[in-house]
């Protein structure tokens, strides 16, 4: 069973799971126990401490700013050292619009700040791209150390 804490709206789990090492081997077709198996590997590193971030925030001329933070704002405390980027994943649920989005991670960990642009119309060929709506929910999940 993963380790699951409340972050201010947010949830955050230790995906490595060092207390149940068997659940950590659930694909090991032989089925002996290994103390400490991480589930996760970051160019081709074992990591044996490894935290998901999930959260949701809202549009705001046309950025979300997600702060990985122990209380969630500006002001808490970075709860990252390493931010994987290639795990992020972004999202924004919508069954008329299509969405294209690219981020950037602060240097201290502890904001990641979302760009969210829609597809407008397609005039001569060129696609055009404006910001998202205000309000629209955009979905983040990060893993790091």
């Amino acid at each position: 069973m993963p380790i699951m804490q409340n972050m201010g709206g947010a949830q955050i789990s230790n995906i490595a799971d060092p207390v149940n090492p068997q659940d950590a081997m659930t694909m090991n077709t032989a089925n002996t126990t290994a103390t400490g198996i991480p589930r996760y590997y970051k160019s081709g590193v074992k990591k044996t401490s490894v935290w998901m971030y999930d959260t949701s925030g809202t549009v705001s001329n046309g950025t979300v700013v997600f702060y990985l933070t122990d209380d969630g704002t500006v002001n808490g405390n970075a709860i990252f050292t390493n931010i994987y980027s290639e795990s992020i994943q972004i999202f924004a649920p919508s069954a008329t619009d299509s969405f294209v989005m690219s981020f950037a991670i602060a240097g201290n960990k502890k904001s990641i700040t979302v760009t969210v642009n829609r597809l407008g119309t397609v005039i001569a060929g060129l696609i055009q791209f404006i910001s998202a709506a205000n309000g629209t929910t955009v979905y983040l999940q990060v893993k790091g150390d």
